[in-house]
């Protein structure tokens, strides 16, 4: 696998973190990003989006290569669909997270699409204009002596003294939170290669890797449009609320149920879809949903550091099957009901909430939210 995107399994982990007021990782860049420096006698092939480097004496089997290369088949979730699609439903989505948050005018949702939203898409569309894998095209024996001499590096570059070759990691970390880095990516021929044989390896290795990188970028884009929304539910609506150790389940609940109706507006992934993706249980997950207890939760400070972010997780997809079926059963404006009735009066505890709902929907929830 060359790329490694923002992990579905982190969905139910975001959102249940948002709710019980963890920090989550920061989301601007401290230093500027790697880009890939030329090695001595290197020259550049940029042919479209492509980028080689290799030295003089190969550069027209490079070129030769890349005029061989496919088109790489283009997913319909690329960055700039859903730029198009968030520029399209902006003015109906803005109105419909207005009213179901039960905000006081739409700017907040505004400044989200302006200042979070469309600068992630941007930056995960720059991939689809500049690719940021530079390749390098060249003999081993000729990258573990620039490694060797130290006459070049790069950090995804390693040379192994005791085995005298180099070692690199195809993984490429794409992460729309930051300026996305170049990662330079070996593509290496033996010495008696003839022309076709080189040219064929370029072939071969590059077609693989962009079209990993396009699906990639594009799996990406979906899961960051809905960590986005899951932001904003749980810092605008849900964090302010206030709620109590038994009561996040609600907020959990909450913001990954009216996040996924919202990135599916923007994704074309539809609600149940997110939801049944981000509520899926692994057999081999150490804590079960089914056996959490969110009207009396363990508390941060009793939990086992090993169990602490499996216990979270499990507790997420929890409070996000038993909001479904609430949802399900009544409709989005119980949620609405149920936080216009907590900016004006807190509940004093857990039960306390479950009878608000109940007063509120005509719901029960006890029942669901125990463990089984």
């Amino acid at each position: 696998m060359l790329t490694r995107p923002f992990g579905l399994m982190l969905i139910g982990y975001f959102a249940a973190a948002v709710a019980s007021g963890q920090t989550l990782p920061a989301t601007t860049q401290a230093v500027a990003p790697h880009v890939v420096s030329v090695p001595p006698g290197f020259v550049v092939v940029d042919v479209g989006r492509l980028r080689v480097l290799c030295e003089a004496a190969d550069e027209p089997l490079v070129r030769t290569a890349l005029a061989k290369l496919k088109p790489t088949t283009r997913p319909s979730t690329l960055p700039v669909d859903l730029l198009a699609r968030v520029t399209e439903r902006r003015a109906d989505l803005t109105r419909t997270m207005t009213a179901d948050l039960a905000l006081p005018d739409e700017s907040q949702v505004r400044a989200f699409f302006d200042d979070r939203l469309i600068p992630i898409l941007k930056r995960l569309e720059s991939t689809e204009h500049r690719s940021p894998l530079v390749y390098l095209f060249t003999r081993r024996e000729v990258l573990v002596g620039l490694l060797k001499s130290r006459t070049w590096s790069d950090p995804a570059l390693y040379y192994n003294r005791v085995a005298d070759d180099v070692a690199f990691d195809l993984v490429l970390n794409i992460n729309p939170e930051r300026e996305i880095e170049q990662t330079v990516l070996p593509v290496l021929y033996k010495t008696d290669d003839d022309a076709d044989a080189r040219v064929a390896r370029c072939v071969q290795m590059i077609q693989r890797t962009d079209t990993e990188l396009v699906n990639n970028v594009a799996s990406s884009g979906t899961l960051a449009v809905y960590l986005s929304f899951v932001r904003f539910v749980g810092d605008e609506v849900v964090r302010p609320l206030k709620l109590k150790l038994d009561q996040d389940w609600l907020g959990m609940g909450v913001i990954s149920n009216l996040s996924a109706k919202y990135a599916g507006e923007v994704t074309g992934v539809g609600r149940n879809q997110m939801l049944d993706a981000t509520t899926a249980e692994s057999p081999r997950a150490p804590v079960k949903a089914d056996a959490v207890d969110l009207l009396h939760p363990i508390g941060p400070a009793d939990l086992n550091p090993r169990y602490a972010r499996p216990y979270i997780d499990a507790a997420g997809r929890k409070a996000t099957r038993v909001v479904r079926a609430w949802i399900e059963s009544t409709s989005d404006a119980s949620v609405t009901k149920v936080i216009v009735s907590l900016r004006a009066e807190p509940a004093s505890e857990g039960p306390a909430l479950v009878q608000r709902i109940k007063d509120l929907t005509g719901v029960d929830l006890a029942s669901q939210l125990g463990p089984k």
